[in-house]
């Protein structure tokens, strides 16, 4: 019987949704996509993605403890937390005036083409729909999922 793990070498930040991606045997662009939506709509996917990192073994470990899977874990998000702030501190003592003029003009046109995006969804009222019809994208999303996983087996 399949288990759910954690990946060990597809991993961007801790592994969770490429193992959960394994374990569901569909693509891990969608999981990740999945878990971003829910982070940001409802703030969820950042809890759920947490609680799965602590609860779920890599796949390095296979026959540890719950206790030990929990230790190993949370150490690993200690280390993780500590390198990413390590990078976080270095990317910022860069600097504005550092960076290349490519640089800043790719950071200033996303953030000109993210808010555009925002004031013509508020401006057109599709904001306050988007934000209501988000659980029915969702649903399509898991319809997806289970049709392309029905095609794979016989």
């Amino acid at each position: 019987m399949k288990q759910l793990r954690r990946s060990s070498t597809d991993r961007v930040i801790g592994g969770v949704c490429a193992g959960l991606a394994d374990y569901l045997n569909t693509d891990t662009l969608l999981v990740r996509i999945i878990f971003l939506i829910l982070g940001i709509m409802t703030g969820m996917g950042f809890f759920v993605y947490m609680l799965l990192w602590v609860l779920v073994p890599v796949e390095d470990l296979p026959f540890a403890t719950r206790e030990d899977v929990v230790k190993s874990n949370v150490d690993e998000i200690r280390e993780r937390a500590e390198q990413l702030g390590q990078d976080a501190k270095q990317a910022v003592g860069k600097g504005w005036s550092a960076r290349s003029q490519g640089d800043r003009t790719l950071l200033v046109g996303i953030a000109l083409a993210t808010l555009g995006v925002v004031m013509l969804f508020k401006s057109l009222g599709l904001l306050v729909w988007f934000g209501r019809l988000w659980p029915l994208a969702l649903v399509a999303l898991g319809v997806l999922i289970l049709v392309n996983n029905l095609r794979g087996k016989p």
